[in-house]
């Protein structure tokens, strides 16, 4: 994939905070204190999006929403200013914001 500005680089910055303070928290994977990832949103065949827990167990990503039963898309972090995103690398910079559909 070739980069709209050559030569440069990308950085997710959605966890720099806001205006009045702009650097990142940094070191945690997870701030939530029950385990529970949020800024999550998963639809259903309707394509009505809800919103939705998350939780990493063994390097697995679990997504549910008690408004879906039958989950086929998944998007976490969508939005400019992401509030509850807690997903993090492991080397603890923030995950990219990420959507499975294409609607």
């Amino acid at each position: 994939m070739e980069a709209a500005l050559p030569r440069t680089g990308q950085a997710i910055a959605i966890d720099v905070g806001e205006a009045e303070n702009i650097h990142p928290p940094g070191g945690l994977v997870n701030r939530s204190p029950n385990g529970v990832i949020g800024a999550f949103a998963v639809a259903g065949v309707d394509r009505s999006f809800h919103w939705a827990d998350a939780k990493s167990i063994r390097n697995r990503l679990y997504v549910w929403s008690t408004q879906v039963s039958h989950p086929t898309a998944v998007r976490d972090a969508w939005a400019n200013n992401p509030d509850g995103a807690r997903l993090y690398n492991r080397d603890s910079p923030p995950a990219a914001p990420f959507r499975t559909d294409h609607w």
